[in-house]
């Protein structure tokens, strides 16, 4: 997995507010993805993001 580059909050259905969670758009291994993530992470920095998405969804071989 190559490192991620960007992440952005992009939207939350009426589903995901019962559950506390929003769709991220996520450039990782050079391509846009989206990815579920907890609501309280779109608060984050930037970096501090990218970390919380990384330690979610990057698992080595």
């Amino acid at each position: 997995m190559e490192s991620t580059r960007n992440a952005e909050p992009l939207f939350q259905t009426p589903d995901q507010r019962s559950t506390g969670t929003v769709t991220y758009r996520v450039y990782m291994d050079g391509a846009w993805r989206n990815i579920e993530g907890q609501a309280d992470w779109k608060n984050l920095p930037q970096k501090e993001l990218i970390q919380k998405i990384e330690e979610v969804y990057y698992t080595p071989k």
